[in-house]
């Protein structure tokens, strides 16, 4: 019997819902997979194995976000928005 792979898809935006073409990293016990977000914000990791995973998305001038944990079951997919704030002003990262 083949196991069925998942797929993770979603959106990085700013807090006024503004679309940012952020890096993406999705991390589990392999080697990151990477991947820049569209003009839409939008990314897609497809071919998962179930488990679970961390994302991180960053963009210079905006703070990184990090979620965890993400589970992805087999066959199933998981659409996961993602919001990044601006640093706050004053703050030279």
């Amino acid at each position: 019997m083949e196991l069925q792979t998942g797929a993770l898809f979603g959106t990085v935006t700013d807090d006024a819902e503004n679309p940012l073409p952020a890096t993406v990293v999705l991390q589990d016990t392999q080697a990151p997979r990477i991947q820049l977000a569209d003009l839409r914000g939008g990314f897609m990791f497809v071919d998962l194995q179930p488990g679970t995973y961390a994302l991180r998305a960053e963009l210079e001038g905006f703070e990184t976000a990090e979620i965890t944990p993400i589970i992805i079951d087999p066959g199933g997919s998981v659409n996961l928005p993602v919001t990044l704030l601006p640093h706050p002003a004053g703050d030279d990262r």
